[in-house]
């Protein structure tokens, strides 16, 4: 989750405006694609791990950046 994080606020995305957009819309689906598998195959241990101070932080700022890129 940090490497994904990391890989959208990178800095020389912000040059590139297109390849910005391009690295969040695969960041967001290879995220859904990883909670859907995460919470269909596994459900409680996808809860518990989802649940997770450690990954909500994380998770946080990731989707705080992706939904400010599209407003």
């Amino acid at each position: 989750m940090t490497q994904l994080v990391d890989s959208v606020r990178s800095a020389k995305l912000e040059k590139n405006t297109g390849r910005k957009s391009a690295v969040s819309i695969n960041a967001a689906v290879a995220l859904a694609f990883a909670l859907r598998q995460a919470t269909t195959s596994h459900f409680r241990h996808a809860r518990e791990t989802l649940g997770n101070s450690q990954v909500t932080s994380t998770l946080a700022p990731f989707l705080k950046v992706w939904s400010s890129s599209f407003s």
